[in-house]
């Protein structure tokens, strides 16, 4: 978009900031996956708050190290770079 110089105008923007289940991890990255903190790709069903049925969250694995989390390859970075 371009705006001349001493002109205005108005914009509109939806962000989806979703998290149907409630997990703790927005949809968008439960879909399109994501990296970790150690560089593993993970992906997890954004309908399901424990993707893998093991007990812990999906927001519980994708924070805390000690549990393995869903992998998916070519994932998303967090920041939204590919991998």
């Amino acid at each position: 978009m371009t705006i001349e110089k001493d002109r205005t105008t108005s914009l509109t923007a939806t962000l989806n900031n979703d998290d149907r289940e409630e997990d703790g991890l927005l949809d968008y990255y439960e879909e399109h996956g994501y990296i970790d903190g150690f560089g593993n790709p993970h992906t997890s069903d954004p309908d399901l708050t424990d993707t893998d049925g093991d007990g812990h969250s999906d927001y519980e694995e994708h924070f805390d190290p000690d549990y393995d989390p869903p992998r998916l390859r070519g994932a998303l970075r967090l920041d939204g770079n590919g991998p």
